[in-house]
């Protein structure tokens, strides 16, 4: 007869009885984070060329002014998976970021959360499109309108496969501290100003525009309407 592994040992029980076991652990955080990486791998394997040259365009006018006359159609497969893999790291990461600092839905369950920053995130960059081009007709300055879309295009594709790892990374290492939280800010907010600086690039340098409509232009359709959106998601929900 073998002896009990519990007697004759050194530990101390704190409970006389056994405790039950309440905490729950979401699983669409997991399937959401395969779904992306099955988009990921999908477009390696089959667009590994765009794929490299996507995440070079974020960074490099000549990378980006070579994949603009290769492929210059933002409704193609390979482009529109790339926006629906940063729509979801995006709205995940405002997700993460919400919960982190309980600013806004505190009663609502962490998948409708995620839910709704998806669809802000989805109808945000809608209305913006849709602001500039109201801006592009109104100015007929089609060929500088569609060298800065596409531009930031690319860049929120490239910010897409960036926070692809950083996010897993949050959500299963434990390393979801508001530090590691803002850092991914951080570079979200770089991703922003190199969005501004190819705008400058673009309108003072190759198409010559006026700096006042450079200002006007960065103060209406990338400064004012986030500002304008996100007071209006923290004061009404």
């Amino acid at each position: 007869m073998y002896e009990h592994i519990f007697t004759n040992h050194n530990l101390k029980p704190v409970n006389l009885y056994p405790i039950f076991n309440d905490s729950y652990t979401a699983v669409w955080p997991s399937l959401l984070m395969l779904f992306c990486f099955s988009i990921f791998i999908y477009l390696r394997v089959a667009t590994p060329y765009k794929l490299a040259m996507t995440f070079r365009s974020s960074y490099n006018l000549q990378a980006i002014r070579q994949l603009e006359r290769e492929e210059f159609n933002p409704l193609n497969p390979t482009s529109y998976a790339l926006s629906i893999l940063f729509v979801l790291m995006f709205a995940f990461f405002i997700y993460k970021l919400n919960y982190q600092f309980n600013i806004i839905l505190q009663g609502k369950t962490p998948f409708l959360q995620y839910l709704f920053f998806i669809v802000a995130t989805t109808v945000f960059h809608g209305l913006k499109y849709l602001l500039k081009m109201l801006v592009i007709t109104v100015t007929n300055s089609y060929q500088l309108g569609t060298e800065i879309f596409y531009s930031n295009l690319v860049i929120n594709q490239a910010l897409g496969l960036i926070l692809l790892p950083a996010l897993v990374i949050v959500e299963f290492s434990g390393l979801s501290s508001p530090y590691f939280i803002i850092s991914i800010g951080v570079i979200l907010f770089f991703g922003f100003i190199i969005k501004v600086y190819r705008g400058l690039i673009f309108s003072l340098f190759e198409n010559h525009v006026g700096l006042l409509q450079v200002f006007i232009y960065l103060c209406a359709l990338e400064i004012l309407p986030f500002l304008v959106f996100t007071k209006f998601i923290i004061t009404n929900f």
